[in-house]
């Protein structure tokens, strides 16, 4: 009889209080695996995106002969010119102009959509030298920015050679830009690293030898 009354008791407020705590463990491991992989997805797609982006450039450069001019980010979405190139940018640090490239990726998997008041949170950067915005004539077009890609170390990543005409990148996870990119558009220097905690953006760039490549290969250029 006595061993029936402890059978109904159930369980003690003590053996409650440690199976919420196991549980509790279990679910917090859980969520943190959950939202890691997220964020491995996040980056594999960001990067995947990138890449489209890289080649669309190329596509158009070889159409065109040259590359759209950034958007502006102060355009409203009833704008003519939301999301195209806009002339008054060559040479500036812009928006990506998505929709005169025929992209509908205009946002990194981070990126917010703009609402009546746009507030461009995740929207690809881009940069474009000023004179790769016009028609290109001669395999060897000089720049006339002097940008250039560097490690968080200093270490450039770009040579004279091989500076970049054309830098795009992602604000990652926090949206707004990190390293050398903060201030890029002024200095010019731009950052390509792994990921840091001070450091979560994504960049891509391409370089004169590349582009002539392509041009000389569409027959573009002689």
């Amino acid at each position: 009889m006595e061993h029936n009354r402890k059978f109904e008791m159930g369980f003690t407020l003590v053996e409650m209080a440690i199976v919420l705590s196991i549980i509790g463990l279990l679910l917090g491991g859980l969520l943190a695996t959950l939202s890691t992989q997220v964020n491995q997805r996040q980056y594999s797609d960001a990067k995947a995106q990138l890449e489209e982006i890289r080649e669309v450039l190329l596509g158009y450069v070889v159409m065109y002969k040259k590359f759209p001019c950034p958007a502006k980010q102060t355009t409203t979405l009833t704008d003519p010119l939301y999301g195209k190139e806009d002339p008054t940018m060559c040479g500036q640090e812009g928006i990506l102009p998505w929709k005169t490239l025929g992209l509908t990726n205009e946002r990194d998997p981070w990126g917010a959509p703009n609402t009546t008041t746009p507030q461009w949170l995740g929207y690809w950067r881009y940069r474009v030298d000023t004179n790769f915005s016009t028609v290109l004539t001669s395999l060897t077009t000089s720049f006339l920015s002097n940008l250039s890609i560097q490690d968080s170390a200093g270490n450039s990543l770009t040579t004279t050679t091989e500076r970049p005409a054309v830098i795009i990148y992602s604000t990652g996870k926090n949206m707004v830009p990190n390293g050398l990119n903060s201030n890029g558009g002024t200095t010019g220097f731009y950052e390509s690293e792994v990921l840091l905690p001070a450091y979560d953006d994504l960049t891509a760039w391409i370089t004169r030898p590349l582009i002539m490549n392509r041009l000389v290969s569409a027959q573009q250029l002689p």
